[in-house]
């Protein structure tokens, strides 16, 4: 036998031989948990005990220290994905929570508003999804709880009123070009655009910048000086029926 060879006897068994170059090299295989211990007795033949022996022998570990060894058995595989679970768990349940704040915040402020904030941007919200991000309409369709079918109607719809919009624009810029003084709710009466309520076509008109800007008259046509030159007619006078006394309004002298 070679001195680079060591001869094992287990319980009787056939020997078996291993080189100091082949036991460095499982030992350090072991250490750095590439091969498990259990691995290595089934590969090779050997007990845990000469395991053990090899790892003392060929390892950096300074014989004072104490070193454990943690295997990639099944069970502690089992333990790391249990933690993965839990982990992706309480993630998932904050994410529920800050999806059921903030549903419930759109609700609320629907009400004050007086809208329904949901409905009123769900066309706007599920085509910015559709054309900037790869997910499964239908899955939005269920979340948004609308058809396929309804969702293009609604777009159709959105179309309808955008194209409108564009022409009762451009109607009042025709107006303010002749009649550069004349407010929206004027417009409105006297022209009578068709398929536009007056409250709507006032909005729109405020939105394109429209509004007139209200004129200040810097001209003083009343005096809150009381005067000593008149006298007052209704002191000790008595009236028994109506239109016995008569009262101008406000006059001026130019």
């Amino acid at each position: 036998m070679s001195k680079g060879e060591k001869k094992l006897v287990l319980n009787g068994n056939r020997n078996r031989y291993f080189s100091e170059a082949f036991r460095k090299a499982k030992a350090e295989a072991i250490f750095h948990g590439k091969l498990s211990i259990k691995d290595a007795v089934a590969l090779y033949g050997v007990s845990r005990t000469t395991i053990y022996k090899w790892l003392h022998l060929y390892t950096t570990v300074e014989k004072n220290t104490k070193t454990v060894l943690q295997m990639d058995s099944e069970e502690q595989r089992t333990k790391e994905l249990l933690i993965k679970v839990a982990e992706l768990e309480r993630v998932i349940g904050q994410k529920q929570l800050e999806i059921d704040y903030l549903d419930k915040l759109i609700e609320l402020s629907g009400n004050d508003l007086g809208i329904d904030l949901k409905k009123k941007s769900r066309t706007d919200t599920l085509e910015w999804f559709r054309k900037r991000k790869k997910v499964t309409m239908q899955t939005l369709y269920l979340i948004a709880n609308i058809s396929r079918q309804g969702h293009f109607k609604e777009v159709l719809h959105e179309k309808t009123i955008a194209e409108k919009s564009i022409f009762y624009v451009g109607l009042m810029y025709k107006i303010r070009e002749f009649h550069p003084g004349m407010g929206l709710r004027k417009m409105y009466e006297q022209f009578q655009p068709e398929g536009i309520g007056r409250d709507a076509w006032i909005n729109l008109g405020l939105q394109e910048g429209f509004r007139m800007a209200p004129s200040i008259n810097y001209y003083k046509t009343t005096y809150a000086i009381k005067s000593n030159k008149y006298e007052n007619l209704l002191i000790k006078k008595e009236f028994t029926d109506v239109n016995q006394l008569w009262v101008s309004d406000i006059f001026t002298f130019h």
